[in-house]
């Protein structure tokens, strides 16, 4: 039997759908197992940490020559996995966090021959680039519409932090915080929800910063439908895959993006490390706007 490997995604397949970069993330795994010679069996946990501590635990209690080598894990959250991890830990399977700011050392020091580790970006960061991407299109300032992924989980939190952090000090304006489920059709129903409330008092943003591409495409596709008027809102994304982020940036859908790589093929490249013995520790993952602050011209009439 091949080696295989948990991902354990904490977003929806079933009820919530798959989003684009839950797909690169599923793909970005698949390719790197194969280079490596491993497999990689891939569960969603529906945005419910319920459901996906239950699938990562009913792996941990598969007879030991049917368990997984490593779990990868997408958190749904940032409270609940100490003793999941330390659960999966003690079966002698290894523990890789990604896209995940939860602190990994008292692990570490518990469990010194087995692998924990993390593979991320540094959600913070990404929130203070997206400030900075926002504050370069409208350097005078301006009103901005933020929606964000599902409340509790650890990369919305961040990414958030981060936002307000880089945005302190500016003439930028917080409309409204709506909250989404990195998915579009959720998040025109919030945009729409937003609108509904607002009636005709509400104030036309000047942008839009969202946590995730799909999430803008889905509040720019309810403000067409219902506010025609305003005509066209620039918008801010996260995660720029190829086909997706980058496309709707290169046809003038969004403003800007910020270049986000999947962490699970690297994830999967910690694993392979570990097998053949090598010393492995944290993977920051690099990432960069799209296109580079240098190249964007501010918003005309704004403000």
């Amino acid at each position: 039997m091949k080696p295989w490997v948990l991902l354990s995604l904490g977003c929806g397949r079933r009820q919530y759908g798959v989003t684009e970069y839950q797909r690169s993330q599923e793909g970005a795994a698949h390719v790197a197992a194969a280079r490596a010679g491993l497999e990689v069996r891939v569960v969603a946990g529906e945005n419910d940490p319920r459901t996906q501590i239950e699938q990562i635990m009913e792996v941990v209690g598969l007879p030991q020559e049917r368990r997984p080598v490593a779990v990868l894990a997408y958190t749904v959250n940032v409270v609940d996995y100490d003793q999941v991890a330390r659960a999966v830990l003690a079966t002698g399977i290894g523990w890789v966090l990604v896209d995940s700011p939860i602190p990994l050392g008292p692990l570490r020091a518990d469990f010194p021959d087995l692998l924990v580790c993390s593979v991320t970006a540094d959600s913070e960061a990404v929130g203070r680039l997206s400030a900075d991407l926002a504050r370069s299109l409208l350097p005078g300032g301006g009103k901005a519409l933020v929606i964000e992924g599902p409340s509790g989980t650890a990369v919305a939190i961040h990414r958030l932090n981060g936002l307000m952090e880089g945005l302190r000090g500016s003439n930028l304006q917080i409309l409204e915080t709506l909250v989404g489920d990195w998915k579009t059709s959720a998040a025109e129903k919030q945009a729409e929800a937003w609108l509904d409330r607002a009636g005709d008092a509400a104030a036309r943003p000047d942008i839009v910063i969202s946590q995730n591409d799909e999430m803008a495409e889905g509040v720019l596709r309810a403000f067409r439908a219902r506010r025609p008027a305003w005509g066209k809102v620039a918008a801010i994304g996260i995660d720029g895959l190829p086909d997706y982020g980058q496309r709707l940036v290169q046809e003038g859908v969004l403003a800007a993006t910020i270049l986000n790589p999947s962490p699970t093929g690297p994830g999967v490249d910690v694993v392979a490390r570990w097998l053949r013995g090598e010393r492995v520790d944290f993977v920051a993952i690099p990432v960069r706007p799209y296109p580079s602050i240098e190249e964007l011209s501010p918003i005309s009439g704004a403000g």
